[in-house]
């Protein structure tokens, strides 16, 4: 895993920390920057880690193509054993979440 990926108007940020890792998003998570984290979540969700979490704190716009990959991660590590937790980002991406439905994805209390 990288420290930092720069995709055009995205930062991820990938820590491990014991059994869990962190994956932490920054910008813009849009088609253009998808794949970029998805990549990074698969990469994570290989390794022996028990649990993932998302940061989305540092989103500052987020499309269907980020709803989508996120269900698809939760979903992969569900499969696996792992889990995988949201930290909640701002009102308006949190608003983006309820709209689509996607607010009852597990995220952190």
């Amino acid at each position: 895993m990288q420290d930092a990926l720069a995709a055009g108007q995205l930062t991820i940020r990938s820590e491990r920390q014991d059994s869990t890792h962190v994956v932490a998003v920054v910008g813009e998570l849009d088609l253009a920057t998808a794949q970029r984290v998805e990549d990074e979540l698969q990469a994570v969700e290989a390794t022996d880690v028990e649990q993932v979490i998302v940061d989305l704190a540092g989103l500052t716009f987020v499309d269907s193509s980020g709803l989508h990959l996120i269900a698809r991660a939760e979903e992969r590590c569900r499969t696996k054993g792992k889990r995988l937790v949201l930290r909640h980002g701002t009102p308006q991406i949190q608003r983006v979440f309820a709209l689509a439905d996607a607010d009852m994805l597990p995220f952190a209390a």
